[in-house]
């Protein structure tokens, strides 16, 4: 696993544009820039237990859009959510949650990988 910073408390400008300077649209994902790398372990489980949800916004000009809710998904992946106290995503709320969405794609993968694995010993299991 990619070690990140503790689980954070965003305090600039824009807790989106601290996600960005960190991680970028891209990610950073250079090994001269890691230290500390491990394989994501438990990855399954903790998939299983993170539950997709479609919603509407409060906000109604922004629609209806699909995704987690942040303080279910930090129950499970707590090292990929982040809190703006700065309110600069929502003036009318303290400390906001938001989810490093790009991240959860390393997590996502090795449940895969996990899963596969899985069903590669049943198979085999079957064959004989």
């Amino acid at each position: 696993m990619i070690r990140r910073p503790p689980r954070s408390t965003l305090s600039s400008s824009s807790a989106a544009s601290d996600v960005y300077k960190r991680q970028g649209l891209g990610g950073m994902s250079d090994i001269r820039l890691k230290e500390n790398i491990r394989p994501i372990t438990g990855a399954l489980d903790k998939v299983l237990n993170l539950q997709g949800v479609s919603f509407d916004w409060k906000d109604k000009e922004k629609g209806s859009s699909i995704g987690f809710i942040a303080q279910d998904f930090e129950k499970q992946l707590p090292e990929l959510t982040y809190t703006d106290t700065t309110n600069n995503l929502d003036n009318n709320i303290d400390d906001v949650k938001t989810i490093d969405y790009s991240a959860t794609v390393a997590v996502l993968t090795e449940a895969i990988k996990e899963l596969t694995a899985k069903v590669k010993e049943l198979e085999k299991k079957l064959e004989s």
